[in-house]
Parts: structure tokens; C-alpha cells; sequence
């Protein structure tokens, strides 16, 4: 124990209060050592991540980002060099495909054209661009990137291809055809316009020039300017509903006759040009044009399908084609009557199909009219044929009448009056009115008045020139059993052609 100031003991320290002071300040020493050491250890592997993440990123400086993108290409880690290849490789694949009007398409190959890639940079410039510190931004979705592809191809190429193609050619192209009004199926109609594949090729080229120019694929030749002639007049045209209904109105009638030759049909394709159409494009009728065309139509009708009178073809056996002149067997039409019914139908709007009204008609349309059973004789060479369903049944030597103008065998086209057997010629009465002449036959086939086909047992020859010195009196003689065999099959129905091949001359 020590003394105070006072002279008093002082107390002595307790020896845990030593030992507790003694230790306190060893733990902060510590303490702060161990902080030390934990920031030396942050910053260090601050350092480890800076350096790794540069290194890292240093690649980044030659290739391309993870998740990169050009021109659809994955770029992810490939060098501007190695893109670039790609998309040259790709070029070599490259065509145009042309859609054309009406379905036509065609397809050019790129190294018909000399299509290649031509570098500009582009891509290497995208390099240039991307910094390499921010690697990151690729692991965070794709980053697309589009680069102008330069290309070159050999343009007179691509003209000669394009100039070969079928749709270039003229002789191709189908012209546009405006909405117009026509008599379809009873009536007047619009009929839609038609566009048409008229092109002009000089804008086309230059359109799929441009196309490839820009690496295109696909080019739809209707979608560039001018590239077709289009109609000028479309179906929604006021102007042509007009005229539809004014035409039903006034022309809306429709005759098919039958004739001869085949059919003909007037209908409102002809009536409207008979029509006054004025400034406007409206119709209207004036009544006496419309007159003068009608008279006109039925009178060339007719006078068309006239063979009454006319000379009448045939194909004569031997000869080929040969002419015979007939009043009394041929076509010929009723003028007033067909101009007034035609009339009457046109002006009621009738739509019908008929014959004409005939004045005299032939029996057959084929076979120029002489069907395929028919009689032939040629009095220039005295010889008669006789044809069966087309084909020849019998053919005989003839003597016909003597070339005077009292006795001569006169041309034409006949039919049989009627036929009889055991008949007797009874020849013009004298003046004391006896017969000239009577002779019996056993077949006799008049088919003009008192001339036709008999039998001529009195006589020893046909044929040859016996008709210009000792000929018949008009009528045609033939040996007997020719005769009968004409007489069997000879009907009312079979025409009888009767003709000079080689001229009819009278003597005096």
C-alpha cells in the first residue's frame, strides 16, 4: 500500500483490471490488419476481373460480337474476312425470278449475267464501329445489322437474256382490249376489259437492271410504271351501262336462219350498226336507216343463197367440177314475204330459228345439192351414169336428140315425172291428125314434158357422134336391159342431171 497526498494509503490496482487494459489494444492491431487485408483482396480481384474482362474482350477487336447478325448471316465470333466470304459464296447462288402477267414467270441464274460480290468495306466498317469493351451487349439477344452488298454483273448480258424470253416477243403479246358492250346469250352485255401482256421492254429492262442492281430476288414486272399497256375503258363505265340498256331497247332481237350453206344469224352484234350513235355515244333508231338496212340485209341474204336460174356446180364423173343451168331446180327465197316477217321479229325483239320462206327450194343440201342417189348425163360424150348412196350403180352409151333446134336434148336439172312399162312414143300428129310415128318400149321415164329415158330396140349402136346425124327426137335412148336396169331403181326423188361438156351447137 502507498500513501497519498493526504499522507493516506492509496488503494492498490486490482490485477484484473491490468490484465483487461493490458489486451485491448492487440485487438484493434488486429482488427485492422484483417481490413487491410480484406480491401487487398477486393482490389485484387477487381484487378483479376479488369484484366480478364480486357482480355477477353481484346478478340472482339477481330471478330464480331456473339448474337451478331449481317444481312441475315450469324456473324457470332467470325472475322469481316470470313462474313464476307459467305456472302460471296452466296452471290454464286443468286437469281431474279420475274413474274410476268397471266402466270408466265421466268428465272435468270446469276452467272448467266456475271453476278458477283464486290467488297466496299462495308463490313469491315461494322468492325471498325464495334468497341470491343462491349463484348456484353451479344449476350443479350441478337444485334441485326445491314450492310449495303455490293455487287456487278454484265448489264448487255442481262439485256440479251431478258430480250430472248417469249414474253418480249411480239408476236407474244396480247394486246389490252377495253370493257365494251356485246350481244352474248340473247342480250347485251359488258365484257370485262382485258390488261393483256403487252409490254414495253425498255422499261422493263431497266426495272430488272435496277432489281438486280439492288440484289433482288423476285420482281413482279405488273408492279413497275408503265411496264404493261393497260385498257383505257373499264366495266364500271357509266357511259357503257348507258349504252347497254339503250341497245337491249332498241336491238335486242336475234334470228339464226337455216339455209343452205349452213346457218346465219342476225342478232344485235349487226342491229347496233344499224343504229344512229351520237356524239355522246348514245344510241337512238332512225326509222328510215334502219329500213334501208333491212331491205339490204334480206335482199344480199337472198340473192346469196339463190341457185334457181344460176349456173349449178356438180362433180362430173371424169371431169371434176362443171356447171349446168336450171329454171326449174334450185334455191330461191321469198323477198317480200322473209322482208316482212324479218320485220315484224326484229321490232317485237324475237329471238328464234327458223327457215327462210322459200319460192323454190332444192331437194338435198350435199353433194351440191344432188344428194347421194342421182342420175348424170353428159350429152357430149353420150354416156349416163347412175349413182346409188354415192357410188356408182350402172352406166350405160346413150343417143340423145339430134342437134337441131326441133329435136336437141336441152340441159338442166330435172325429176322424173313418173315411170311405166309397156308404153307406146306417139310422135306429133300430122295435119290429117295422125301421129308421126308410134313405137312401142317397154320402159319409159319422161322427166321434161315428153322427154325422158326409154328403151331403143331398133337401134344397133350408142353412143359416139350417132346423136348429130340420126339422134333421137328430143328424148334419151338406151340399150334395153340399161333401160330396165334404170327402171328399177329411177324414183321421183333422184335429180337428173343433163349437160354438154364440151358445148351445145346447133345446126340450123
Amino acid at each position: 500500500m502507498s500513501e497519498n497526498k493526504n499522507g493516506s494509503a492509496a488503494p492498490l490496482p486490482d490485477s484484473n483490471e491490468e490484465a483487461s487494459g493490458s489486451q485491448k489494444k492487440p485487438a484493434k492491431t488486429r482488427s485492422n490488419k484483417l481490413k487491410y487485408l480484406l480491401l487487398i483482396m477486393i482490389a485484387a480481384l477487381i484487378a483479376f476481373a479488369i484484366y480478364a474482362y480486357v482480355s477477353y474482350a481484346q478478340q472482339f477487336k477481330t471478330v464480331f460480337y456473339k448474337g451478331t447478325v449481317i444481312n441475315g448471316i450469324d456473324a457470332s465470333f467470325r472475322t469481316p474476312e470470313d462474313v464476307e466470304k459467305e456472302i460471296a459464296d452466296k452471290a454464286e447462288d443468286y437469281q431474279i425470278s420475274l413474274q410476268f402477267r397471266e402466270d408466265a414467270k421466268e428465272t435468270i441464274p446469276g452467272d448467266a449475267i456475271d453476278y458477283h460480290y464486290v467488297s466496299d468495306g462495308s463490313v469491315q466498317k461494322l468492325m471498325e464501329d464495334q468497341h470491343f469493351l462491349l463484348w456484353p451487349k451479344g449476350q443479350f439477344g441478337s444485334q441485326d445489322e445491314t450492310v449495303s452488298v455490293a455487287t456487278a454483273f454484265d448489264e448487255q448480258k442481262l439485256a440479251d437474256k431478258l430480250t430472248a424470253l417469249p414474253e418480249y416477243q411480239e408476236d407474244n403479246m396480247v394486246a389490252p382490249k377495253n370493257a365494251r358492250v356485246r350481244f352474248k346469250k340473247k342480250k347485251f352485255k359488258i365484257l370485262k376489259e382485258r390488261y393483256g401482256t403487252t409490254l414495253d421492254p425498255e422499261i422493263v429492262t431497266a426495272a430488272v437492271k435496277d432489281a438486280v442492281s439492288a440484289s433482288k430476288t423476285t420482281l413482279d414486272v405488273d408492279s413497275v410504271t408503265d411496264a404493261y399497256q393497260n385498257p383505257t375503258v373499264f366495266s364500271d363505265d357509266q357511259l357503257l351501262a348507258d349504252q347497254c340498256d339503250e341497245l337491249n331497247d332498241l336491238a335486242c332481237a336475234s334470228i339464226t336462219w337455216q339455209l343452205p350453206g349452213g346457218e346465219e344469224t342476225l342478232n344485235g352484234n349487226t342491229l347496233r350498226k344499224w343504229l344512229i350513235k351520237d356524239d355522246d355515244g348514245h344510241y337512238s333508231k332512225d326509222e328510215e336507216v334502219w329500213e334501208a338496212k333491212l331491205e339490204e340485209y334480206v335482199e344480199k341474204m337472198a340473192e346469196d343463197v339463190k341457185t334457181l336460174g344460176e349456173d349449178h356446180h356438180f362433180q362430173a364423173t371424169d371431169l371434176g367440177d362443171m356447171t349446168v343451168k336450171s329454171d326449174t331446180y334450185g334455191w330461191r327465197m321469198d323477198y317480200e314475204t322473209e322482208l316482212a316477217q324479218t320485220r315484224e321479229e326484229l321490232a317485237s325483239g324475237t329471238i328464234t330459228t327458223r327457215e327462210p320462206n322459200w319460192l323454190s327450194t332444192e331437194m338435198y343440201t350435199e353433194n351440191w345439192g344432188f344428194g347421194p342417189n342421182y342420175i348424170e348425163c353428159d350429152l357430149s360424150r353420150q354416156h349416163m351414169w347412175v349413182y346409188q348412196n354415192n357410188e356408182l350403180y350402172m352406166d350405160s352409151d346413150i343417143v340423145s336428140g339430134t342437134m337441131v333446134y326441133s329435136r336437141y336434148t336441152p340441159s338442166g336439172i330435172y325429176f322424173l315425172s313418173w315411170k311405166e312399162r309397156d308404153h307406146v312414143l306417139t310422135g306429133p300428129r300430122n295435119e290429117d291428125g295422125e301421129p308421126e310415128y308410134e313405137t312401142p318400149c317397154d320402159y319409159w321415164m319422161p322427166f321434161n314434158g315428153n322427154i325422158g329415158f326409154h328403151d331403143a330396140w331398133w337401134r344397133g349402136a350408142f353412143g359416139g357422134d350417132i346423136y348429130y346425124y340420126s339422134g333421137s327426137h328430143g328424148c334419151i335412148n338406151m340399150p334395153s336391159e340399161a333401160a330396165g336396169q334404170l327402171f328399177s331403181v329411177i324414183t321421183t326423188e333422184m335429180p337428173i342431171v343433163i349437160y354438154y361438156s364440151q358445148g351445145c351447137e346447133l345446126e340450123q
